[in-house]
């Protein structure tokens, strides 16, 4: 049989006052804890939420659109890092200093040749995202290579709602008890392949969420529905997480994005 595995614990004395002891004390029985494991775990629970918040860096939704907006717009590069790159690494060189701008889909742009490697996201960006965008169902924003006017990403973005016993509970309890909540729902995401591997995905999810955050109607968060694994690991890599009853549906709130 293996060895039983000893857990080294340390003493921790506190001094607290008669009232705030009643108070712990029942909050501890409302638990079902002793006083002393209700304290650790408040105690715990505090001291992760400290040492994240250390790690955040905080943007104003101003100074979050200017960052979007570097990551699709990177400045030139200064002489030594021209030199840094080198003559050798022309590829490299491309991926960092080519620019996109973010516009709303209009005819001008090319959409036939549009490969993000996901059949059904290329299939619609080719052929039916202007019904979506002329009904009103939607709106499409691309992010074009400046120098080329090339598509090199896409996605699309609508109004939504979801019912509140649907949310996670750490999101609902922050909420009114009111029926459905207000979402931005991001209905496709995709970036081609000749500009995959940039950070562009990342970017086109940031510029939705400052769209859902600027809006004069109320948003509290953002939807999906991942088209596969790799879109769901995408996701969560940005926060997201599962919600609801159908597989892969998830959300993020836009204050957690804005942290």
């Amino acid at each position: 049989m293996p060895s039983p595995v000893t857990v080294r614990t340390s003493r921790v004395e506190a001094r607290i006052a008669p009232d705030s002891l009643a108070v712990v004390r029942r909050a501890a029985e409302l638990q079902g804890r002793s006083v002393s494991d209700f304290l650790v775990a408040a105690a715990l629970k505090d001291a992760h939420q400290t040492i994240a918040d250390a790690q955040l860096i905080r943007l104003s939704v101003e100074d979050q659109h200017r960052f979007a907006n570097l990551l699709l717009n990177p400045p030139p590069l200064v002489p030594a890092m021209q030199r840094a790159l080198g003559q050798k690494a022309p590829d490299r060189q491309r991926q960092v200093t080519a620019p996109f701008r973010l516009e709303l889909l209009a005819a001008n742009h090319a959409r036939e040749g549009f490969s993000c490697g996901v059949t059904v996201l290329d299939a619609y960006f080719a052929r039916q995202v202007s019904q979506d965008v002329r009904r009103r169902a939607s709106a499409c924003f691309v992010a074009v290579e400046a120098s080329t006017g090339r598509v090199a990403g896409y996605y699309t973005l609508a109004a939504g709602g979801v019912p509140l016993t649907d949310l996670p509970e750490a999101l609902a309890k922050r909420l009114p008890r009111y029926p459905s909540v207000p979402v931005a729902r991001v209905g496709r995401l995709a970036v081609d392949q000749t500009f995959q591997g940039r950070k562009l995905g990342g970017a086109l999810l940031a510029d939705a969420a400052l769209r859902a955050a600027r809006s004069e109607v109320a948003v509290f968060a953002l939807v999906v529905d991942a088209k596969d694994d790799a879109a769901e690991a995408f996701y969560r890599h940005h926060g997201f997480e599962p919600y609801g009853t159908q597989p892969r549906q998830m959300i993020v709130s836009l204050r957690h994005l804005a942290s």
